[in-house]
């Protein structure tokens, strides 16, 4: 069993969305490995810390 997580955003440029995608997080997860819970709560960290930096993007942008 394998778990397959792609986070991504578009990239930008001249203020167009281009038809590429930059990966942020582009990880497999073998579930039947010992590893697994560690690389699990890695990966849970990993996007943890995307929301805090978009929640701190989004405050600066509103105060700005």
């Amino acid at each position: 069993m394998k778990l397959e997580v792609h986070v991504y955003t578009f990239l930008e440029e001249d203020g167009e969305e281009e038809k590429r995608l930059a990966y942020i997080i582009n990880e497999n997860i073998n579930l039947m490995e010992i590893t697994a819970e560690q690389q699990l709560n890695n990966l849970l960290e990993k996007i943890k810390g995307l929301i805090s930096s978009k929640k701190e993007e989004d405050t600066k942008c509103q105060i700005d």
